[in-house]
This record gives C-alpha cells, sequence and structure tokens, in this order.
C-alpha cells in the first residue's frame, strides 16, 4: 500500500524518527498509535482549515462546512482527532473511534477523496455519539441510538453484507453506516451530547434504557 507522509500535508507537526517496533498494518500497530506511542506522521486535526491540506481540487470548497461543524462538534467534547498514515491502520480500516481512549484516527490513504473523508468523520463522530449514550464518554461502551424499524433498509443491508464475519456488531454498525451517508445527523447527535440532554432529545431503546436505570444515568 502506498504511504503518504503527513508532512506532505504542509501541517506543522513535531518529526518522530523513532516509533516503537511494530509491524505496519497489522492491529499491533493501531494499537501503538492509540496509545499514542507511534506519533511519526501522525496530525492532529483541530482547524476546518487544515481541509485544504488533506484535500486538494474545487471539491474541497464544498465540504469544508460541514468538516469544520464535526471538527468542532468532536473537540468540543475532549475528543482528539488525528489523521496518519496507512502504516498505522489495517488494510481495510478507514476510521477509528476508541471509546477507552476517546480519540479519532483518520487513514490518510483513504482522506484525500473529500467523500471518504466527510463519510468517515460523520461514521466516527456517531460510534461517539453511541459512546455518549452509554451514559458518559468515560467508559468503554457504546449504545445503540436509533430503534432499528426506523434504520433504512439499504444501510441494514450494505451493514450486513460488511459485517458478515461479525454479526454481532450489525446494531451499532447500521446506524453509524446511516450517519455516514446523511449530512447533519452526527453533528446534531454530538450537540445532543453537548447539551447534557442525550436521553430527553433521543429516547433510549428499552435495552438501553435499562441499562442506564440500572446503572443510575436514569430514573
Amino acid at each position: 500500500m502506498k504511504r503518504i507522509l503527513a508532512a506532505l500535508l504542509c501541517i506543522c507537526a513535531p518529526v518522530y524518527a523513532q516509533d516503537p517496533k511494530v509491524e505496519f498494518f497489522t492491529p499491533d500497530a493501531t494499537g501503538c498509535m492509540i496509545l499514542r506511542e507511534c506519533k511519526e506522521d501522525v496530525v492532529q486535526i483541530t482547524d476546518k482549515n487544515q481541509l485544504n491540506k488533506i484535500v486538494t481540487g474545487p471539491d474541497a470548497e464544498l465540504v469544508k462546512e460541514e468538516f469544520g461543524q464535526l471538527v468542532t462538534a468532536i473537540t468540543d467534547l475532549g475528543i482528539e482527532i488525528y489523521i496518519a498514515p496507512a502504516r498505522y491502520f489495517g488494510p481495510r480500516d478507514q476510521g477509528i473511534y476508541h471509546t477507552k481512549y476517546n480519540a479519532v484516527f483518520l487513514n490518510l490513504k483513504y482522506m484525500r477523496d473529500t467523500k471518504h473523508l466527510i463519510g468517515t468523520l460523520r461514521h466516527e463522530g456517531w460510534h461517539l455519539a453511541q459512546d455518549c449514550m452509554a451514559g458518559t464518554l468515560d467508559n468503554s461502551l457504546v449504545a445503540v441510538i436509533m430503534n432499528d424499524k426506523e434504520i433504512p433498509e439499504i444501510h441494514k443491508y450494505l451493514t450486513g453484507v460488511l459485517y458478515a464475519d461479525n454479526p454481532k456488531a450489525v446494531p451499532w454498525e447500521q446506524e453509524a453506516k446511516w450517519a455516514e451517508a446523511t449530512q447533519g445527523m452526527t453533528v446534531d447527535a454530538l450537540k445532543a451530547c453537548q447539551t447534557g440532554a442525550m436521553w430527553e432529545i433521543y429516547e433510549p431503546t428499552p435495552l438501553t434504557k435499562e441499562y442506564l436505570v440500572d446503572h443510575g444515568f436514569l430514573k
């Protein structure tokens, strides 16, 4: 796979010449990045103007507003966003949100395309909203937000195909897939999380409500 150095983004960032020795394109490399032990060419995204350093051409301007909204909504929750070379990801991974370490990581290999960039940021941002739905961001849990019958059948089908080898992930991924394809959906959910009224804005599903009551988040 082609490696595109983050230096090409022209974003000022420290250079780390010595990462721990890991085998690239493996879970070990991903874990090293998530733990912030592997930092070489990993760049933090904090500003919508960085979009022009990632994506070139007129398409960048078409998504700049939503990109800025997503970056703001995510970082306002105290979540950091990083863009990193493909060597730190699995072969098919476009992005990751890690619930324990509360950070979003984007695979630079795919992010030079505006559709993939916005779609991935929406998708991983939705997982952040699911983390919020599970009671607090200070845990390693996620909860579904939408009732299953609300999710369009096309996203259920596509998710079922993509996660045929991991069907237990489908309930969470099918709504993230819907959010990935829908402008504003993720931003709205993240804003709901910011208000502290997540469970008023999005009625918890019966199982989620049972969990929230059992753990003292709801009465």
